[in-house]
Formats: C-alpha cells, sequence, structure tokens
C-alpha cells in the first residue's frame, strides 16, 4: 500500500459522523430526498429501505468475542475513512458494522463517512478495479498516510456475486439474494476481514 496523502484535514472537517450521517439522511428523506444528485423515486424508495436495514443492524450487531478483545487491547490511533451515498444497499449493511467496531475502541478508532459524489478525488484514488464502487474503507494513520483499504463488500460475497453475473443474472435479479446473505452472515465475515486487517497494522 502506497503512503501518501490524499485524504487531507478538510476531507476529514467536511466528513460525516455515523450520528450526523444519519440525521442527514432523515433530514433528505423528509424532503423526498437522497444524498448525491439522484433524487428519482427509486433512489429514495431504496434510501428508506436502508435506514431499516440500518435500524437492524444498530439494534442487532454484536462484534465476536475475540475481535472484541483485540480491539480493548489497541493502543495505535486508526482512521477508517468510508466513501458512501445513502440509496446503496451494501453501505447500509456495513457501515453500522464499522461504527459499532470503532464504538469498542473509540480512543484509538475514529470513523469519517465521505460521500462519494462530493469527494471525486478520494473515490478516483479508492476504485475497485477501475469502478466506483461503495463502501470503500480506507485505514490512514495519523499523518492521513494510506494504511489499506477495504470492500466495497466481503470477498465471498463479491465472489458470490460474480458467479451470479457469469450466470447472466442481472442485479436487479439478484439483488434480493445479496441482503440475504447480509442477513445470514450476520457480519461475521465482514468482521474477520477488517480483523485481519487491523492485526496487520497494529501486531
Amino acid at each position: 500500500m502506497r503512503n501518501y496523502n490524499v485524504i487531507t484535514h478538510k476531507h476529514l472537517e467536511k466528513a460525516y459522523t455515523y450520528q450526523t450521517y444519519r440525521k442527514l439522511i432523515d433530514d433528505l428523506l423528509k424532503q423526498g430526498k437522497t444524498t448525491g444528485n439522484n433524487h428519482s423515486e427509486q433512489y429514495v424508495k431504496y434510501t428508506k429501505l436502508n435506514v431499516q436495514r440500518m435500524n437492524r443492524w444498530d439494534k442487532n450487531c454484536q462484534i465476536f468475542s475475540e475481535f472484541e478483545k483485540f480491539l480493548k487491547y489497541i493502543n495505535k490511533k486508526i482512521i477508517m475513512v468510508v466513501l458512501t451515498e445513502a440509496w446503496c444497499g451494501d453501505t447500509a449493511n456495513l457501515i453500522p458494522v464499522f461504527e459499532k467496531i470503532r464504538l469498542v475502541c473509540p480512543e484509538y478508532l475514529s470513523l469519517y463517512l465521505l460521500l462519494r459524489d462530493e469527494n471525486p478525488d478520494v473515490m478516483e484514488d479508492n476504485l475497485t478495479n477501475g469502478a466506483r464502487s461503495i463502501p470503500k474503507l480506507i485505514f490512514l494513520n495519523e499523518n492521513l498516510e494510506k494504511l489499506a483499504t477495504w470492500g466495497p463488500r466481503p470477498q465471498p460475497l463479491s465472489q458470490q456475486i460474480q458467479e451470479w453475473k457469469n450466470q447472466g443474472l442481472t442485479y436487479s435479479q439478484f439483488a434480493d439474494k445479496i441482503q440475504l446473505w447480509y442477513a445470514h452472515d450476520k457480519s461475521l465475515t465482514t468482521q474477520k476481514e477488517i480483523f485481519d486487517i487491523l492485526k496487520s497494522l497494529i501486531l
């Protein structure tokens, strides 16, 4: 991973916490809008569904014991920056998990949420196979040097989606399957993958 500054303090100053991100979404929905430039009925519908998904994760997500124990012993500051948009179904299943991780070790872990379409410079530096896929989780040190990235999905789910595409299915045909995958996995795969990254950065 290259160590250089693309994300600056100016980015972090305008970033959202999980709480202010949720409030932004609620306020936009009251206006019949979502984040980004597409405020179509379909995107607003996706956003409303995502609020329900985030509410469920807020209530039900638990950090597994080994990971929780590790997080409590972190003594090095790690900044987590996430590129997101409110209408994206994957972000709704993942950002609450990132927040739960942060809450175990708030002294050393911080979480900043950036809207993808308002931060094209950060997005262009964190493409996935040339695509502007979100969420993208970026790990930085105190000097804002990039240490690692994760996303936009847990690896097994990404592989499964590629299999569905190879079968000729369109996104609309397997979108519900993605949501079922997240529900059945209970965030364990996501947690384990982030656990491995944090171990590599800290140990």
